[in-house]
């Protein structure tokens, strides 16, 4: 807080130098950091504060100004949210971050059994922050929340569909989240394979179908009679959460979709032409953006237009560049050479189709 305080203060002197706002947060973190060169004893007390200026260092600069250096920051924990919202007949339904849904991520045996002492809801909540070191936070909230009974909440949960983000192939048993890491069971990876690998949506009942056929095969893992629906959502809530999965929309939806996203989507990539400033597209299928670099959205954009193969992505992409005046930048040195340029761009497109394209297929955003 010191240190965020103190960089706020550095930013709010700069008002009358007339530099746009930008610029001005870009000169108060290299202000802290000249500041924590010189080994100041609030850094020898707290010397986390070097790898976390580094660590917003690398945020958009919009987004510091935004949420780190606006004039109102005043961080609260869990129970101060929990008696302002009771202000407003809210009340604490469950994150919005999928895996910290689940109990025992990043907690040892220990630390869960001391959870479960604690009644209160809130209480626990706070304490469990404390334990995981939480810094932010994302919950949903509910006003006149009432809960399901075990039957519609089991049938509501059938009909939730997930597709792939990624090709399946790069799914691994070991699945690493913001609340911890997570290895899969044999049974439950090969259910998401078989089931999501096609890159199509799959309600969480196919999965749970599919579950059932596994443990009844001779060749079944000997843990494949364990997976069931809950243990499947617990399954999909990690793979959402580390970015490899993400909820779909019913097909009615995605049909209605479509059409804007595609529009939305074509617009966003002829931005491109002149810079990476949005980077994501939406997809009709999750609801959802999906990131995609500036160049990714240049081959699209080349497709959308006519391209048949990579080397035409390329040539486009480089046709671009030249009209914005912009050149690659490789290892920190921008290309000049025209040839070097485009054999860059060469490779980027052909892993780009062997890689993402297929996804994005998948995603319905090319």
């Amino acid at each position: 807080r010191p240190a965020r305080d103190l960089m706020k203060f550095y930013l709010d002197t700069q008002e009358a130098q007339g530099k746009g706002l930008l610029n001005k947060v870009a000169d108060s973190f290299n202000f802290m950091e000249r500041l924590l060169e010189l080994q100041p004893g609030y850094l020898k007390q707290n010397p986390q504060v070097q790898s976390r200026l580094q660590a917003f260092r690398e945020k958009d600069s919009a987004y510091l100004a935004h949420e780190f250096l606006n004039d109102i920051w005043e961080p609260s924990n869990f129970a101060d949210m929990a008696k302002t919202f009771s202000e407003a007949r809210l009340t604490y339904a469950c994150p919005a971050d999928p895996a910290r849904a689940l109990f025992t991520l990043g907690l040892s045996e220990n630390q869960r059994a001391f959870l479960n002492e604690i009644g209160d809801p809130v209480l626990q909540e706070t304490v469990r922050d404390f334990l995981l070191n939480t810094q932010f936070r994302k919950d949903y909230w509910l006003k006149g929340a009432r809960r399901l009974g075990v039957h519609s909440r089991n049938a509501l949960l059938r009909e939730e569909s997930f597709a792939l983000l990624t090709q399946a192939d790069k799914v691994g048993r070991e699945v690493k989240t913001a609340a911890g890491a997570m290895t899969l069971s044999e049974a439950s990876h090969q259910i998401v394979m078989r089931v999501l690998g096609d890159g199509k949506s799959h309600s969480l009942g196919e999965l749970e179908k599919a579950a059932q056929d596994l443990a009844s095969r001779q060749d079944a893992p000997a843990d494949a009679g364990r997976e069931n629906l809950h243990t499947l959502a617990q399954v999909m809530c990690v793979l959402m959460d580390a970015g490899l999965a993400a909820p779909a929309q019913k097909k009615q939806d995605v049909i209605k979709a479509r059409p804007a996203s595609d529009r939305l989507n074509a617009c966003i990539e002829t931005l491109a032409i002149d810079s990476g400033a949005v980077s994501f597209l939406g997809s009709p299928l999750t609801g959802g953006g999906i990131a995609v670099n500036r160049f990714a959205m240049l081959f699209l954009l080349a497709l959308r237009r006519g391209a048949k193969n990579a080397d035409a992505m390329a040539a486009f992409a480089l046709e671009c560049l030249n009209s914005a005046g912009q050149h690659i930048v490789d290892n920190g040195e921008p290309v000049r050479d025209q040839a070097q340029a485009l054999e860059y761009l060469k490779k980027q497109a052909a892993t780009f189709a062997q890689a993402q394209l297929p996804v994005l297929k998948n995603l319905l955003i090319a």
